[in-house]
């Protein structure tokens, strides 16, 4: 089954796009235990990255349909999340890391026009294992800010006095990795120019 099908693997991939919406709304109403609901949804869309592979792989569905979907839901789901995120009246993201957001984006627009170009020249760009660290990396981070949020609205009454100086750490690690991860977004966008730079030159 390859090509444009789609097949289970194709679904459980798809099945991203509604939960980052879900997510979205259930982040921006401020009423207990959304939060809360907000990052269970997170996880468990994160469980399926690993499952629509796994499933490909072991019931040899793997498509380009499957591949291209896979990776265009995984942009969409993690930078929606953190969009919303930082759009928050009282984000638990700093204001600077809109910049970090924005070199994202960017490079994540170059190497999907990249791909796109290089399909239409028969040119398959490899996956490699710095965009899949990174890929982790940002859902990890951008887990961290939904906890943030956990901590705040859902665990504050929990944690008291607490809560201010437990929603301060969990907001850094996930600062923390959201800069290593834009450094590691940089450096495979410089690669993927680099190796694949040619695919954008006309053909005499």
């Amino acid at each position: 089954m390859r090509g444009m099908s789609i097949n289970l693997p194709n679904l459980v991939t798809l099945t991203r796009v509604p939960m980052v919406f879900l997510i979205m709304v259930l982040i921006w109403i401020p009423a207990r235990g959304l939060a809360s609901l907000a990052l269970v949804l997170y996880i468990l869309a994160g469980v399926t990255d690993w499952l629509d592979g796994y499933l490909a792989r072991r019931y040899n569905m793997v498509s380009t349909f499957g591949k291209f979907m896979d990776s265009l839901t995984d942009k969409i789901f993690v930078l929606g999340t953190l969009i919303a995120l930082i759009g928050l009246p009282q984000s638990p993201m700093p204001a600077w890391t809109a910049f970090l957001i924005v070199i994202i984006l960017a490079r994540e627009f170059m190497v999907t026009g990249l791909r796109m170009i290089a399909m239409s020249k028969g040119v398959v760009l490899a996956a490699e294992n710095a965009g899949k660290v990174k890929m982790v990396l940002q859902l990890v981070s951008t887990g961290f800010f939904i906890l943030a949020l956990v901590v705040r609205v859902d665990l504050g009454p929990l944690l008291g006095d607490w809560t201010q100086n437990a929603e301060s750490i969990v907001c850094w690690v996930g600062t923390i990795l959201l800069v290593i991860t834009t450094y590691l977004t940089i450096q495979s966008g410089v690669h993927y120019l680099r190796a694949y730079g040619y695919l954008l030159k006309d053909e005499s």
